[in-house]
């Protein structure tokens, strides 16, 4: 006989932070079928920046045991910490939007849109409220 598991300590896949990590995915997944370039490193970004996020510091690691796997909890991100990873990459992309367009560079266009990719993230994220199912895909130039 099972015990019954505690729904409460359960993630669950309607906390937003569940929900833009599986979008980000599934976006992630279209963009690669479709071929959009600029829009698959701007996922892969978000997902490594949200993975290193979720790492354990090394000095909170437990020492690694003879016969014991040498595996730690990830860190869970709330919605804020998910949030706060989103503006300091959308900061970086506007930064360096900013300095493409002060030197007249050609990739100035690519960077605004992974700018606004992002943005639409982090709207969803602040509102609580997910974009329609592939909106966020966008079209090469």
């Amino acid at each position: 006989m099972s015990t019954p598991t505690n729904p409460a300590s359960q993630p669950t896949t309607t906390e937003p932070q569940r929900l833009i990590r599986d979008r980000l995915k599934a976006d992630l997944a279209r963009a690669l079928k479709a071929r959009q370039t600029a829009t698959v490193t701007t996922l892969r970004t978000l997902l490594a920046a949200i993975d290193n996020a979720e790492a354990v510091p090394l000095a909170a690691a437990p020492a690694p045991v003879n016969g014991r796997s040498h595996d730690v909890p990830r860190r869970e991100l709330s919605a804020v910490d998910i949030q706060a990873i989103l503006d300091q990459e959308a900061a970086e992309c506007r930064s360096a939007l900013s300095d493409y367009q002060r030197l007249g560079l050609s990739e100035a266009a690519a960077m605004a849109v992974a700018l606004s990719l992002i943005e639409s993230y982090a709207d969803w994220l602040a509102h609580a409220q997910l974009p329609p199912h592939g909106s966020v895909v966008v079209q090469p130039r």
